[in-house]
């Protein structure tokens, strides 16, 4: 009776109406599965905020979000896609399957789509990091720029993973550069690695 109180609030034109129905929801987690469809119409919605906030709470939800957020991924609207691609972010709880149902969009052939998906895997943690590999080859340079920021938060890098960053810290975007020599101080167990 609550969940359906709540689920009805997502029509209120009252934006505080609004949010609090969807935070209420994601706190109800995974026994709000029925809130999901609801929540992922939201996804084209105008208002960025409401798009965020809409695919956190379908992300608190979990695991059975998940048909729905697989579906929205192959949707003919980029901002189903990327509602979805956010809401895979804050899946930690399923951070396999996040990954991925996350992975081939780094294939996708707008920019937007890809920063977006680099974003949501790093919110995912260390169990992307294989999946994130590819983004530091984009090339679009927020992609890979993002990508760096993301590695720079390991504790170490991976042999591939420095080479490419290594490689980075010559890139032609300034920013990609500044972000390689971050991950590259931060990452490397063996610090002599800067000097080569």
């Amino acid at each position: 009776p609550a969940l359906d109180a709540l689920i009805d609030q997502l029509d209120d034109r009252d934006e505080q109406v609004w949010f609090q129905s969807v935070t209420a929801i994601a706190k109800i987690g995974p026994a709000a599965e029925q809130a999901i469809q609801p929540l992922c119409e939201t996804f084209t919605d105008r208002s960025v905020q409401k798009r965020y906030r809409a695919a956190w709470a379908v992300g608190r939800i979990g695991s059975a979000a998940i048909p729905v957020l697989r579906d929205c991924l192959t949707d003919s609207s980029t901002a189903q896609r990327a509602g979805a691609i956010e809401a895979l972010g804050w899946m930690s709880d399923h951070a396999g399957t996040a990954v991925q149902l996350l992975a081939p969009m780094l294939k996708e052939e707008r920019a937007e789509i890809r920063r977006m998906a680099v974003s949501s895997l790093g919110r995912l943690g260390a169990s992307s990091h294989a999946a994130l590999e590819p983004a530091l080859s984009d090339k679009d340079s927020q992609v890979r720029f993002n990508a760096l920021r993301i590695f720079a938060k390991s504790d170490t890098l991976p042999d591939n993973v420095a080479n490419a960053t290594k490689t980075l810290a010559q890139d032609t975007d300034p920013a990609v550069r500044a972000a390689a020599l971050i991950a590259l101080g931060r990452g490397l167990d063996d610090q002599s690695q800067l000097l080569e």
